[in-house]
């Protein structure tokens, strides 16, 4: 009995099928890496901050301690060479005694003139580092301005804590930092799907190519014609073992037809004998 031929519907060809398995799971896995390594990224950056902001002010510190302990009144020198140093990098640096600015590299707002000094810090900041603490923080504004600040202990020819030496720079900043950074490892991420997808498309197409030829042939073959229209070619080896295959059917049933019309020859002779 004769199965029945499903009538055609649209189905998922070749290459999109090829597509959608090696694109699909490349394109979940560089969007989970991508998303992981910007948070990774962003943590490490600020970390970096912190660790840079924590040297600036330890250096700050021990710059005023020493020259406290040389010093007669064993009090600092106004002086804004120090402080100053850092501002090409874009970090602000302030000393301050007990929890008033004596001398800071940070410029007054825009309605005053000359430097923010003569303020005071938080009383929560001087609480925590006047008890030999020290205290770093993102989002803390100094003059109107969110830093990412450091602050450590200033301690007195005593040992006592006698002020605060403070490193800070913009939070605006350090996020830029982060943005452009962020940038170019998302933009790195995407040019390499591009790339990867160059290569699953080429290699894609070069598999959809043979198996097309090798489906009308064996439409053809279905038909009655044993006569390839096209001969397929593959390197990849399942399907040049179809293509082999295809080939093999075709030249075996040649055979088996050569044999048949052989035997009706023979038929009829003896047919016309009797």
């Amino acid at each position: 009995m004769r199965e029945s031929v499903e009538p055609k519907k649209k189905r998922l060809t070749m290459l999109k099928a090829l597509l959608l398995l090696s694109l699909g799971p490349m394109l979940v896995v560089a969007i989970v890496l991508t998303l992981f390594g910007l948070m990774e990224l962003s943590t490490a950056l600020e970390e970096d901050v912190y660790h840079e902001l924590i040297v600036a002010a330890e250096n700050l510190k021990s710059h005023y301690e020493l020259q406290m302990a040389e010093t007669q009144d064993h009090q600092p020198v106004y002086d804004h060479t120090y402080v100053d140093g850092l501002k090409n990098n874009d970090i602000e640096l302030t000393l301050f005694m007990e929890n008033v600015r004596f001398v800071t590299s940070v410029e007054a707002s825009d309605n005053e003139s000359g430097r923010n000094e003569g303020t005071t810090a938080s009383e929560e900041i001087w609480r925590i580092v006047s008890s030999g603490e020290t205290y770093s923080e993102k989002n803390v504004p100094v003059n109107g301005i969110n830093y990412y600040v450091s602050y450590v202990p200033v301690n007195g020819v005593d040992g006592n804590v006698v002020g605060m030496a403070f490193a800070g720079k913009s939070e605006e900043l350090v996020k830029s930092q982060i943005h452009v950074l962020v940038s170019k490892l998302v933009g790195a991420s995407v040019l390499l799907a591009v790339i990867c997808s160059v290569i699953a498309i080429f290699v894609a197409k070069r598999m959809q190519e043979p198996l097309q030829i090798i489906s009308v042939n064996l439409e053809l073959l279905s038909e009655g014609q044993l006569k390839a229209k096209k001969t397929a070619k593959s390197s990849i080896a399942e399907i040049d073992s179809i293509i082999k295959s295809r080939l093999k059917l075709s030249n075996n049933l040649r055979d088996i037809i050569g044999q048949v019309q052989e035997a009706s020859q023979l038929l009829l002779q003896g047919g016309n004998e009797l």
